[in-house]
């Protein structure tokens, strides 16, 4: 009859559930110690936030007067625009005026005497119309001068109105008068809300 070593196999079981356990144990202090070094970078990412978002709640509160007084600034900005805009504009009215008259000044023919020179908006729909009349020696000099005033670009549409020719005494002169239109003096139309283009 054989023998049966119920010891060995009992030693064996005993083995097996002693590695059981302690892999158990190593498992489980491996989880505890995963956990706690988890817990601990979790906390010093935290405390890390908690610093860098006071530190940003004290820039915030720095810059608060500096916001405020931007929006304050814009504010004001925004106010003066319209002025500024105004101001601007009669500059670059003053400046057109100015090359006009002194393109009148430095290029009217010799023979030409301006007598006068009125500007006019009978219609707020058109351009700002100027008028030149004077006196001239002959038709030659008059188209010389009107040839002058297309050359300039602040006006548009030179056209003679009309010259007549005045005896004084033993002198001749012919009387004119020039119409232009002052460019850049359209006024501006608004595109209907509806449009495409």
């Amino acid at each position: 009859m054989p023998t049966i070593n119920l010891v060995h196999d009992r030693q064996v079981a005993i083995r097996k559930s002693e590695q059981k356990a302690r892999g158990l144990f190593f498992t489980s202090v491996g989880i505890f110690v995963g956990s706690v070094l988890l817990y601990g970078s979790l906390s010093l990412k935290a405390d890390g936030l908690g610093r860098d978002q006071a530190q940003a709640n004290l820039k915030l509160s720095q810059l608060k007067p500096l916001v405020a007084k931007t929006e304050f600034n814009e504010k004001l900005t925004n106010e003066l625009l319209p002025r500024v805009d105004t101001l601007e504009n009669a500059q670059k009215t003053s400046d057109r005026w100015s090359r006009i008259l002194a393109h009148f000044t430095q290029n009217t023919p010799s023979g030409v005497w301006l007598t006068a020179l009125k500007a006019n908006c009978d219609d707020v729909k058109k351009p700002i119309s100027l008028t030149l009349t004077g006196k001239g020696v002959d038709q030659k000099t008059i188209a010389d001068l009107i040839l002058r005033a297309s050359s300039l670009q602040d006006l548009e549409n030179v056209n003679l109105k009309y010259s007549e020719l005045r005896q004084e005494s033993e002198n001749h002169a012919i009387d004119f008068e020039v119409g232009a239109d002052v460019s850049g003096t359209e006024p501006v139309v608004p595109k209907p809300a509806g449009s495409g283009s």
